[in-house]
């Protein structure tokens, strides 16, 4: 729902701040679960930041006498999840927005087609596909999480095969739900292909001209803006900013520790040398299914991407 309604917005409509939010919108994806996690109980608990203000605003002084619902909670684990890899869904679908030709729109305008009519009837069905691989990232990415899940109370297959492994010392157990866990996506996965089994998607091989987003006006902009900009601000600029805040009282506190730039150094060490072997297995793959298309290359293309439902646990 927000990566597909954020990738229409700044692609169909013109609007100030559109281009800011081009990019903006894919920020949350920097922030690691466990940390947004961490920073909204911090929060959103009964004697934190967000309470407290209410409490203060509607005349309360104790948390006995109005609170928040708790956010260590299935649905408080969805909601935060949602607003943390929508990013997945956002940059695989408004790609597709962007390839879409303008004569399909101008078509369904001439047939008395709305602005919505032409998102639902023309646009969104001809997305689908983006959206499926969107999902399927953003699926596999929640079935991998393990720290926010475990920190706000949720028990999932994920911290299952944790608890088995290190608590219990059952590798073949924790071994046993990781194989259920990779069944599991990929009968999501086959499923929703097979839902879409007689649908064919044709493009023409010439570049087709885009369309042109629509011009808005200076408060509905505005709106448009704001909306755009909200799972930004949750995702990411609220938790970016408490962790800015309370970085620079730790410093004040006691300074810088000797083992952060080691530590630092570290970590962007690890995330180049990863970056660059993914970027070579990528190519290998995608090179392999152009140079040999068949049947057996795609299956084994779209095996590949399982592994990212497993726990780099």
């Amino acid at each position: 729902l927000l990566g597909t309604s954020t990738a229409w917005l700044v692609t169909a409509y013109d609007f100030p701040g559109r281009r800011f939010l081009e990019w903006a919108l894919l920020l949350p994806l920097a922030v690691p679960t466990y940390i947004v996690a961490y920073v909204y109980l911090d929060l959103l608990h009964p004697i934190g930041l967000i309470q407290g203000a209410v409490r203060a605003a509607l005349g309360y002084t104790s948390p006995h006498e109005f609170r928040l619902p708790d956010i260590r909670s299935m649905a408080g684990c969805i909601v935060l999840l949602g607003f943390v890899l929508y990013p997945y869904v956002y940059l695989t679908t408004r790609a597709m927005f962007l390839t879409q030709a303008a004569n399909l729109v101008e078509v369904s305008r001439t047939l008395g087609s709305g602005r919505g009519g032409v998102f639902w009837r023309v646009a969104l069905p001809l997305a689908r596909p983006a959206i499926a691989v969107g999902v399927s990232l953003a699926l596999m990415e929640a079935l991998n999480d393990i720290g926010a899940s475990e920190f706000l109370g949720v028990k999932t297959l994920t911290v299952s095969v944790y608890t088995t492994w290190v608590t219990r010392s059952d590798l073949p157990g924790a071994a046993q739900i990781a194989l259920a866990m990779l069944s599991l996506v990929v009968a999501l996965v086959t499923i929703e292909r097979w839902a879409r089994r007689r649908q064919r998607y044709w493009s023409s091989p010439q570049k087709a001209r885009s369309f042109t987003p629509h011009r808005l006006g200076t408060v509905s902009g505005l709106v448009v803006f704001a909306l755009g900009l909200l799972p930004v601000f949750i995702g990411f600029i609220a938790p970016a900013s408490y962790l800015v805040v309370e970085a620079w009282k730790r410093v004040r506190f006691a300074g810088l520790s000797p083992r952060l730039l080691s530590e630092t150094l570290n970590t962007v060490t690890l995330s180049a040398m990863a970056t660059l072997a993914i970027l070579l297995f990528g190519v290998v793959i995608a090179y392999t299914a152009r140079s040999l298309p068949g049947r057996i290359t795609a299956a084994l293309q779209r095996i590949t991407t399982v592994g990212y439902a497993m726990p780099g646990t």
